[in-house]
């Protein structure tokens, strides 16, 4: 009787999940080519383009996480995975984040690394767990700081970092970070705030490398 309503909990979620991202293809996979028909119709002359060539990446990039959100609903434990380059995948999500960063006067560095190091985890997967990671560390950095994502084998794991220079973790134990709906305190305006956070995307972290044999953890934060 006490685990039936987390076990009701998780299948409303999962529900969820499934009709929402569901729902979610059809309307990108339109935005996607109404993309495709502005970049074809555009000169390569014309000064747009490359932005219009970004904007259909982003649309891309979009539809690999709902359709990675809609595969997370249950994946089977024999699934054989594509392992993913962890230095392009690096790439592409500071790339994607590095916008967003600008508008708070952050700046994103990515680390040099191993060209061939590979994660047993789906691109889709590994780019939307450091897109949360960096998108939660600029949130939290003051204007004029750096986010600084890395990566290393770490025996046959592979270890990936995202540090910042913002004050640490406020009003919450360092090890809670990761439990649904946990939000630390005094995050930066125009990321959000510890009353218009949700307290989700770090535990989404866990959820997608759990999933994989991995785990995210903090490795450290300043009092």
């Amino acid at each position: 009787r006490a685990v039936r309503p987390l076990g009701e909990a998780l299948r409303r979620q999962r529900e969820f999940v499934a009709d929402a991202s569901h729902e979610l293809r059809t309307p990108l996979a339109v935005l996607d080519a109404r993309i495709q028909m502005l970049q074809r119709s555009l000169p390569p002359s014309d000064p747009n383009s490359d932005v219009v060539a970004k904007l259909r990446e982003d649309a891309r990039a979009l539809i690999e996480v709902v359709a990675d959100l809609l595969a997370a609903v249950d994946v089977p434990t024999d699934a054989v995975v594509d392992p993913a380059s962890v230095a392009d995948v690096v790439a592409a999500a500071v790339s994607a984040m590095t916008i967003l960063a600008q508008g708070n006067g952050v700046a994103i560095v990515c680390a040099p690394s191993d060209g061939d190091l590979r994660a047993a985890m789906p691109a889709p997967s590994l780019q939307r767990c450091i897109v949360a990671l960096v998108d939660n560390a600029v949130k939290h950095s003051p204007s004029g700081g750096t986010v600084v994502v890395s990566a290393r084998p770490e025996g046959r794991r592979v270890r990936i970092d995202v540090s910042d220079e913002g004050p640490g973790i406020q009003g919450i134990a360092p090890d809670r970070v990761f439990d649904r709906f946990a939000r630390s305190a005094h995050v930066v305006d125009g990321g959000g705030s510890s009353r218009t956070g949700f307290g989700i995307g770090l535990s989404l972290v866990q959820d997608a490398v759990t999933r994989y044999g991995g785990s995210a953890s903090v490795s450290a934060t300043s009092d």
